[in-house]
């Protein structure tokens, strides 16, 4: 098939140290996992082809650091996103709790830019499959339902859910672009 400019998707990556932003990317990217920590420093962006239906779609992921400056402007990417992903860590307690905080105090502000496309926001619980989780569930679930989040657990390391969020993903552009 053609591949024409329709088929191009940006993708925000948001989230606190160490959730598995740049894990999910290479994985996705290089088909690999990579076992060291390795912190994000600056905004980094990759892109890969998907074939879905047969037809190709370009994904451009943008990763920011878990770590950044309160004086840091993200507006330039919210305005670029298609789609954000707000990761956290469901092995570790509280990182909901952060990632909601980065919802109210950075996503929020940006929210007139998306007008009616604020669905095109989910949260993603990485490292399921580390055990004991920390973070509840239903909790988290009941939180994405009241406020129309797409919600998503995955496992970067195991590749579990990792497949299915991407299809969901090119799913819902290929129902806004229609």
């Amino acid at each position: 098939n053609i591949f024409n400019q329709s088929n191009k998707i940006t993708i925000l990556l948001l989230g606190g140290p160490g959730v598995g932003k740049s894990s999910f990317v290479i994985k996705l990217t290089k088909n690999y996992f990579e076992k060291l920590y390795i912190p994000t420093l600056g905004v980094e962006i990759f892109t890969k082809t998907f074939n879905y239906q047969n037809e190709v779609f370009s994904i451009s992921f943008i990763v920011t650091p878990g770590d950044h400056g309160a004086n840091e402007d993200y507006s330039p990417l919210f305005a670029k996103a298609n789609f954000i992903l707000l990761f956290y860590d469901v092995s570790v307690e509280g990182s909901f709790n952060n990632a909601k905080k980065i919802l109210f105090n950075e996503i929020s502000n940006y929210a007139w830019i998306f007008k009616n496309k604020i669905t095109n926001f989910y949260f993603v619980g990485n490292k399921k499959d580390i055990i004991p989780r920390k973070e509840n569930y239903g909790i988290i679930q009941t939180f994405c339902q009241k406020h129309n989040f797409e919600f998503y657990e995955i496992s970067v390391k195991e590749g579990v859910g990792v497949k299915a969020l991407i299809n969901n993903i090119i799913e819902k552009y290929i129902e806004i672009i229609s």
